[in-house]
């Protein structure tokens, strides 16, 4: 009801908005909206919340709201072609390396989970992902300081 009542709409809209809360929260309602429900995922894809959701991700001041939009990415990519091959074409896989390396340990956890999930679902992705640095983002991460997101960092190397 929430997709056919232009809920979705309304919450991309709010992606942008200036307030720092409410761009973090658009993005978890946008993520729980669409995780594991196709219809919602192609729904959100063709409006246009990928480019939206790694904006936040990449670049956004507030530390509230790259996790949240990486929670978002998550629901819109796992179990979804259509949206894995939009974040390849938006070179997405290379921000979610941009995300281990960050200072939040939510956020490397959260990156480390998703590729990881990644690489099981789709082997194909090793290549690129190690053309890129995969290997050396892992490294990074696993010389920091130990925390949710080793388990997945090991993981994804293997």
């Amino acid at each position: 009801d929430f997709c056919s009542l232009g809920g979705l709409e309304a919450v991309l809209g709010l992606l942008g908005h200036p307030w720092p809360p409410l761009r973090a929260g658009a993005a978890r309602v946008l993520g729980s909206c669409a995780q594991n429900l196709p219809g919602a995922q192609a729904r959100a894809l063709a409006l246009g919340a990928l480019p939206a959701l790694l904006g936040g991700l990449r670049g956004d001041p507030d530390p509230r709201v790259p996790p949240a939009a990486l929670f978002a990415i998550s629901c819109l990519v796992r179990a979804q072609p259509e949206g894995l091959e939009q974040l390849e074409a938006l070179g997405g896989l290379e921000v979610l390396g941009g995300a281990l390396q960050s200072p939040h340990p939510p956020l490397r956890a959260r990156a480390a989970f998703l590729l990881h999930c990644l690489l099981r679902e789709h082997p194909r992705l090793k290549g690129p992902l190690v053309r890129q640095g995969l290997v050396a983002w892992v490294a990074t991460l696993l010389r920091s300081e130990h925390d949710g997101a080793h388990e997945h960092g090991l993981g994804t190397l293997c």
